[in-house]
């Protein structure tokens, strides 16, 4: 019974975990051979993933454990994805290269080193994404947000114009508003550089600019001496998210990351930047100066060919003779999210068939 509430367990995390999907993608297909006997903690074996039927040439791809690491030996001419600094033991693995040097390397260079130091039947989960690779991005899974970082050095204004010019996958590039503590980690350790423009800013002209792009009355007060921070761009824009130098107070409970005793003002200093030498933390800048900067496209999971948590690690003998494999789904654009009705039927099918599914892998 245990060993079939294991796998029920991971057919549902999978439908909590699938994204929507671009019909077009739809003949992609990621398998993963998973072990499916216990593993003793500590034990490192390897775990072969398969990708097929991928329409791009140059692929980026992002693995997480559930639990345990993860680790790519001799990856070859394969690279790491911005703000990830090893494929060696990493929950987390993240790089791009041409798909068959991808192909290659996670056929036969990909491993999992199980938890813990005692012989446990934990379920193991892998999350396996991947999209077209496209130079300088990261996506953060939390918010669905694709970023570039730009590390030609601009000033506040002329990187809020460069910044709008861009595009990816059909969204408009914006400076970065963030506006959470996860997405302010997540771009304090992807976004590799220091002092990096992000749209905020308390200049009586840029926040009236942004006010009137969204039809908000004009301010008639000097909002930098009184240190009121308004996000200039994207989604946010003209929002209003605190105010007060030296000791800011955010507006409604809105997420900010200043250093202690700023923003400052200090001297006309009126446009924000983040990790502002120590990493995540917001510090005030003038405006003039000359710095990389951050752009965000509101991109969601449809930019992936392929986003899935495949499983096993159930009972039995030796490794799958049969990997999970998730195939897209060939589904007309129904507006109704075809990667969810996708993961329905494949629990149903799951439960309907544990018993039979199980015995053959053992």
């Amino acid at each position: 019974m245990n060993k079939h509430n294991f796998l029920v367990a991971g057919l549902v995390l999978a439908i909590a975990s699938l994204g929507g999907i671009n019909p077009a993608q739809a003949s992609s297909q990621v398998s993963v051979d998973l072990p499916n006997e216990a593993v003793e903690g500590g034990t490192t074996v390897q775990v072969p993933v398969t990708l097929a039927n991928f329409t791009d040439t140059e692929l980026s791809v992002r693995l997480v454990a559930g639990a345990g690491t993860l680790t790519l030996v001799n990856p070859g001419a394969i690279s790491l994805n911005p703000g990830y600094s090893s494929l060696v033991s990493q929950s987390e693995l993240s790089f791009h290269g041409l798909k068959t040097d991808l192909i290659t390397a996670l056929e036969t260079n990909f491993s999992w080193t199980a938890p813990g130091d005692s012989k446990v039947l934990t379920l193991m989960t892998i999350r396996v994404e991947v999209s077209k690779y496209v130079s300088g991005t990261t996506y953060d899974p939390v918010t669905g947000h694709t970023y570039v970082y730009e590390e030609t050095p601009l000033s506040w204004h002329d990187a809020l114009v460069a910044a709008q010019s861009m595009t990816y996958e059909g969204k408009i590039g914006y400076l970065a508003t963030i506006t959470s503590k996860e997405e302010n980690d997540f771009i304090g350790t992807k976004a590799g550089a220091i002092n990096i423009w992000i749209g905020a800013t308390d200049d009586r002209q840029y926040v009236n600019d942004a006010l009137a792009l969204v039809g908000k009355t004009p301010v008639d007060h000097d909002t930098q001496t009184a240190g009121e921070y308004y996000w200039a761009t994207g989604p946010e824009t003209g929002t209003q998210f605190g105010s007060v130098l030296w000791d800011f107070v955010p507006l409604d409970g809105a997420y900010n990351s200043w250093s202690p005793h700023e923003p400052n003002n200090f001297p006309g200093e009126a446009c924000g930047v983040t990790n502002s030498n120590t990493i995540g933390m917001w510090n005030d800048l003038n405006c003039s100066r000359e710095l990389p900067y951050l752009v965000e496209f509101s991109t969601d999971l449809n930019i992936f060919e392929k986003s899935v948590f495949t499983f096993d690690n159930i009972l039995g003998q030796s490794k799958d003779s049969a990997p999970e494999v998730l195939t897209t789904p060939e589904l007309a654009d129904t507006g109704l999210d075809a990667w969810m009705i996708a993961g329905l039927a494949l629990a149903l099918i799951g439960v309907g068939t544990g018993l039979r599914v199980v015995a053959r892998r053992k």
